[in-house]
């Protein structure tokens, strides 16, 4: 029945999201999901993503602190909250959690996510710096400002991620020279690359260039 169907909600929270004068009610739609299974961290991080995407910041927060409790163990528990975190100005509690991303012991499904988290914190680290902000921030133990001293600028990055355990999504980017950089061609002329491939977890895939 349609009672018991995520994708129902998803599909009806969608169709008032884009209906003028209809956010509110679409909001408290995709809100509500969360009471077909309090305990299910993948439905948690669907609406968490999609919240976030609508630029419901605190809201995405609350969901992916959940998901943070029921899965500990999976650094893109870590790394969702400190990216909406840092959306939301609140940067040291942002860099304790992309932090925490660098720092675990993960399970090697997970393995190099912490490639992923370190470039986020370059970019929260010299976004401080340039504003003024940096003394306002108290670094977690055992990072330094002293590994910060290059501010790493890239002309494009695509980051993939996805919401179900165990699966394979690839990241295929086609170069306008028509290249495709993929798993099987990670490194293209025009400088392109692209990150591990994940076939189990979830993700990140990414894709680097700078020009």
């Amino acid at each position: 029945t349609y009672q018991s169907s995520p994708a129902f909600f998803l599909d009806v929270a969608e169709h008032f999201l884009r209906t003028r004068n209809a956010r509110g009610l679409g909001l408290r739609i995709l809100t509500n999901l969360c009471e077909i299974n309090l305990e299910d961290p993948q439905l948690m991080r669907v609406i968490g993503y999609k919240l976030d995407q609508e630029n419901e910041m605190e809201q995405a927060k609350e969901i992916f602190k959940r998901v943070l409790k029921l899965r500990a163990h999976e650094p893109q528990s870590y790394r969702d909250l400190g990216l909406v975190e840092e959306r939301l100005n609140e940067y040291e509690s942002a860099i304790n959690h992309l932090w925490n991303v660098v720092t675990g012991k993960w399970n090697y499904a997970y393995d190099e996510i912490e490639l992923t988290a370190l470039v986020e914190l370059n970019k929260i680290i010299w976004k401080l710096k340039n504003d003024k902000k940096f003394d306002s921030v108290t670094l977690p133990d055992g990072m330094e400002l002293s590994q910060w001293e290059t501010d790493v600028k890239m002309d494009v990055r695509i980051s993939m991620a996805w919401d179900t355990d165990s699966t394979d999504v690839d990241l295929h980017v086609i170069e306008p020279t028509s290249v495709d950089c993929y798993y099987g061609n990670k490194l293209t002329s025009t400088g392109g690359t692209l990150s591990r491939d994940f076939t189990q977890g979830y993700g990140p895939e990414e894709y680097t260039c700078k020009t």
